[in-house]
């Protein structure tokens, strides 16, 4: 019997952030040796090197295919990244094909985990790249004041 189990995560990360901290965490993954560079590793999960874009649903922000380890067995696994709002993204974690010997209970503790690593990793990349930005937009009301002075 093969079952599918989808475990999810809300972030309060804008969707708009999202894209951009997982694109740099998955180009930051360490390339898996023999795999012709096909692969990138992260803790527990193997995912596509280059994050795919397949679909043509508006509120689908991405999804990568790959590899989770739930005790010795490999498990392909989508991750995906939602629209939850506009404050909010949903990442999840979906089984292709949950099979025994892995159960249920083995997957959910190792998807959790994956999903609780890899939103911690997402939301420091969003909040660094958030404060990378803030200088900008401090000074562009100086800016614009210098601006109206030079024009006058």
């Amino acid at each position: 019997m093969t079952i599918a189990a989808h475990i999810t995560r809300r972030l309060e990360v804008p969707p708009s952030e999202t894209q951009v901290a997982l694109t740099e965490w998955q180009q930051g993954l360490p390339l898996i040796g023999g795999t012709c560079g096909r692969l990138r590793s992260a803790p527990g999960i193997w995912v596509a090197a280059e994050p795919e874009r397949a679909s043509s649903d508006p509120l689908e922000l991405f999804e990568t295919r790959g590899i989770m380890w739930v005790r010795i067995w490999p498990l392909r696994v989508r991750l995906e990244g939602r629209v939850w709002s506009e404050t909010e993204t949903e990442l999840s974690l979906c089984s292709m094909n949950l099979t025994w010997p892995v159960g249920t209970t083995s997957y959910i503790r190792a998807a959790s985990e994956a999903l609780e690593s890899l939103a911690g990793t997402l939301l420091a990349t969003a909040e660094r790249n958030k404060h990378q930005t803030e200088p900008t937009h401090q000074l562009e009301p100086a800016l614009k004041r210098v601006s109206a002075l030079t024009a006058a």
